[in-house]
């Protein structure tokens, strides 16, 4: 039979709150915030260890835990301790005092809870352990992603994967943060995640980290009791929350000492596990991906190439390797990678259906909404939106419907830029490789601001951030005078400027935009915004007048639809502001390096400093080789660099360390091997 125990792990010296696991609460009481943790974790009906250090600051929790107390006879406050309950090992090694208290006393499986945690709830200890069983996991938690309040954290690992754990993780951090190294080397352990109904929940705090949450708790202990409630459960909890007024709590703050801890280590010396599936992958898919940009085409060897799970600003690659993305997921994890908000959002749309054989109401709400963000001030119905699932569907349908309105079939497109796929843009380019009967002009950026192309041209479609702002409206001015459709392309500009856009927010006026990426947080969903008497071309009224037809099964899917209309909501005026001041902070943090080291005036190295921070080495081979180092030192980044609202103080901190290594390593000749990718990486 299988044996579980519960293990509490508690100290005295904390850094911010010292001495909070025998802190009284509510204050007053003499009750401490242990007695809470213990009597819920009894509550289970699992054998419960306390575990904690040989410092002699510690001995008060051994006293307190081994010495009945009068209010135990009355059956008011908390349990008798037994002696042997009590276990003491490494102060500094708290994987190893975990692992020694396991192995003395036989359990099978670990449930590891935080003495920090006063309102952990029995009932999620019994459903987190459940889970395990019955999926088989190595090991199952509630919290990898968080979706239950912070402070009715619980994980579950079986023996023997926290002996494995125990002999491999060598990092402090993963010895300090004892089932970090489980879950980061996802590819050599099951995995299992129990998430929670309520949503949002994930937003509530009720851990003890500093003197804000100890009085917040203590107003709960007092309600809860009050109630009559002595070991609280999650809808307790959630009463007396509606009493009391709960701060938001930061996501960021979760693990924020482990954070930092980690921010320091974080390098990438393996890559055996990424070139193992590559090899794999090739049997079965042309490049070893769906996306050229996350191949070894584009990333070279050398480097991280397969993903096995992500979490807010971080990633880990098949080889436990963890790195901050720099990239936010190809520039659509706006939010973060696993948001809670879009999760919820997405869970809340999987109890009503996901493909419909009709259309539904919140296809024409995001609509909505996505022309209130694109056209602020302007009325609604001055324009329409249709939905893609990439980039390719929605510029190929701008270009489409744009010939079919202006009546002219030359499309004018920068020679730099990239509009998808489809043969209407890769015609006369290196990737052409299919039909090439198409009216495409190619121009470089200075022959397009001097209006260098056919006056018989009816569109012109460009990347708006390659251009400054007088150029633009010089290009829109002329463009409408001999009647050209402008078309923007805002693909990784869109949700990264103050105003949503980029033609927002510097007030330009193309006719159609197209936009993605970021829209659905990493869900599939693109859309096109476009001007009224321009967009109702893609529809017929009368018999025999030309449209531009466009359609797909999939364009109406629910699931990105609901994420879309959840980023829209959350990248409100503070939100943009965070992010635009966070390309603020990458931007000083990278012309900082550059010009330590002797890189922000050499001809080959181009920085762009603007709202989306932008480094580019003119040779290849230097450009790979950055990449390369970037990773080696924890920073997954490609030449552009985009923030998502989940990278913290620590990951920017960290970032300019892996900049000083990279640096130093291009200059001094030093870098990695590994070849080169064979081409430009581009989505």
């Amino acid at each position: 039979m299988t044996k579980c125990g519960i293990v509490v792990q508690a100290r005295m010296a904390s850094t911010r709150l010292p001495g909070k696991v025998l802190m009284p609460l509510p204050i007053g009481s003499d009750r401490v915030v242990l007695d809470w943790v213990i009597s819920a974790c009894l509550e289970t009906g699992f054998p419960v260890y306390v575990a904690t250090s040989t410092n002699p600051e510690d001995d008060a929790i051994g006293n307190h835990v081994c010495i009945p107390t009068e209010n135990w006879k009355s059956g008011r406050w908390h349990p008798k301790y037994e002696p042997e309950l009590l276990f003491r090992g490494s102060p500094e090694d708290v994987l190893d005092r975990m692992y020694q208290c396991a192995k003395f006393h036989g359990l099978d499986e670990i449930v590891r809870i935080t003495g920090d945690c006063p309102f952990i709830d029995p009932e999620v200890i019994k459903q987190v352990v459940a889970l395990r069983r019955i999926t088989g996991a190595n090991y199952a938690s509630n919290v990898d992603p968080p979706t239950w309040p912070d402070g009715l954290d619980v994980q579950v690992a079986s023996f023997s994967a926290l002996e494995r754990a125990h002999v491999l993780a060598t990092d402090p951090s993963d010895r300090e943060c004892v089932m970090q190294y489980i879950v980061h080397h996802r590819r050599n352990f099951r995995v299992a995640n129990l998430p929670c109904p309520i949503p949002n929940a994930a937003l509530y705090r009720w851990v003890l980290d500093t003197e804000a949450d100890y009085q917040l708790c203590s107003r709960m202990a007092a309600e809860l009791i009050a109630d009559g409630v002595t070991v609280p459960h999650l809808s307790d909890l959630l009463d007396v929350s509606q009493r009391i007024p709960q701060f938001d709590a930061d996501l960021d703050l979760r693990n924020e000492r482990y954070a930092a801890s980690r921010a320091i280590e974080l390098k990438a010396d393996r890559f055996d596990g990424s070139s193992m599936v590559l090899k794999r992958a090739l049997r079965a898919q042309p490049y070893g991906a769906s996306t050229y940009s996350k191949s070894h085409v584009a990333w070279g060897d050398g480097a991280p190439l397969y993903v096995t799970h992500a979490q807010g600003s971080r990633i880990w690659d098949v080889d436990g390797n963890e790195l901050i993305d720099m990239t936010a997921g190809l520039g659509t994890t706006i939010l973060g990678h696993c948001d809670p908000h879009v999760r919820a959002a997405i869970e809340a749309q999987l109890d009503i259906g996901i493909a419909f054989p009709l259309a539904h109401e919140l296809e024409h709400q995001v609509a909505e909404e996505l022309i209130r963000q694109m056209h602020p001030g302007k009325l609604v119905e001055d324009y329409k939106v249709v939905f893609g699932k990439n980039g390719s569907d929605v510029t190929s349908a701008a270009v489409r419907v744009a010939r079919v309105a202006a009546g002219r079939n030359e499309v004018v497109v920068e020679d730099i830029s990239y509009h998808g796929w489809h043969d209407w843009t890769l015609t006369r380019t290196s990737r052409g490789g299919g039909t090439q009967a198409l009216n495409v002009v190619r121009l470089n950026n200075e022959m397009i601001v001097k209006n260098y192309h056919p006056i018989i041209a009816g569109t012109i479609i460009l990347e708006p951030d390659h251009f400054t702002h007088r150029e633009l409206i010089n290009i829109i001015k002329r463009a409408h005078s001999t009647g050209m459709i402008v078309i923007f392309d805002e693909m990784v500009t869109a949700f990264r400027y103050p105003k949503t856009t980029y033609a927002a927010t510097y007030g330009l006026e193309p006719d159609m935009i197209c936009l993605g990426k970021a829209l659905g947080n990493g869900m599939p969903i693109t859309a096109l915004v476009g001007k009224r008497e321009i967009m109702d071309h893609f529809v017929t009224y009368r018999e025999g007048e030309p449209y531009a037809f466009y359609s797909g099964t999939h364009l109406g899917e629910m699931l990105s639809l609901a994420a879309a209309r959840c980023v829209i909501e959350r990248m409100g005026d503070y939100n943009q502001d965070r992010l635009v001041g966070l390309a603020g902070r990458i931007n000083a943090v990278i012309g900082a390096s550059l010009a330590e080291h002797g890189f922000i005036d050499r001809d080959d190295v181009t920085f762009e400093c603007r709202t989306i921070p932008r480094l580019t080495f003119r040779n290849p081979i230097i450009s790979s080789q950055f990449r390369r180092e970037m990773a080696h030192n924890g920073v997954l980044v490609y030449g552009l660099f985009l923030p998502s609202l989940a990278h913290t103080d620590a990951d920017l901190e960290h970032l300019r360390a892996a900049l000083e290594n990279s640096l130093n390593a291009i200059k001094s000749g030093m870098v990695r091997g590994g070849n080169a990718p064979s081409g430009i990486m581009r989505s």
